[in-house]
């Protein structure tokens, strides 16, 4: 996809086809991933190296990419949220990662200059069968496992039902490193 919506779709593309080498290329010399679990790859060719073993295995998942909401920083950054579907080759349950990508404007072509990926735990939460007038609770930890703020703009209830519940939480708008 063309534009300053950037990568979304042709690292998407990539990514299913196996294409280290494409997907290398839409991070910028110095770009940073930081994945779920903490561990950090930087700069270009070590991303495609780190790519080239991921991609290289028969049994990795497909992925889709949801971006959530674009936003624009100046006229050569735009910071994008969203979520990473992923469908496991084995057939198990799909799992989604929430993600955060910084673009960066390089000439006419738009680059990830970083990502980083999250996973809450547990993803999604099922209620039981509660009474008319009674309620029932879920709790949800969502641990920051950057070495940066995790800053947080919004809380959304989604789902079959989003009205039919109210979310509440005991976190102010950042969630500092490790917390």
């Amino acid at each position: 996809i063309p534009g300053p919506a950037g990568t979304q779709g042709v690292d998407q593309a990539a990514y299913n086809q196996g294409n280290a080498k494409a997907l290398g290329a839409m991070y910028a010399p110095g770009a940073t991933i930081m994945n779920e679990f903490g561990g950090v790859v930087a700069g270009r060719k070590t991303i495609q190296t780190a790519l080239s073993g991921a991609l290289g295995r028969q049994d990795r998942p497909t992925i889709e990419e949801k971006p959530r909401k674009s936003i624009a920083v100046s006229t050569t950054v735009i910071v994008t949220h969203g979520v990473l579907h992923l469908t496991p080759a084995d057939g198990s349950s799909p799992q989604d990662t929430v993600y955060t990508k910084v673009l960066s404007l390089d000439g006419d072509q738009w680059l990830i200059a970083a990502a980083q990926y999250a996973r809450p735990n547990p993803w999604s939460v099922t209620f039981p069968a509660t009474a008319v007038g009674k309620t029932s609770s879920q709790k949800v930890n969502l641990t920051n496992i950057s070495l940066t703020a995790m800053n947080i703009q919004s809380w959304i209830v989604q789902g079959k039902h989003p009205t039919d519940f109210k979310e509440s939480h005991h976190c102010g708008k950042m969630i500092p490193p490790s917390g």
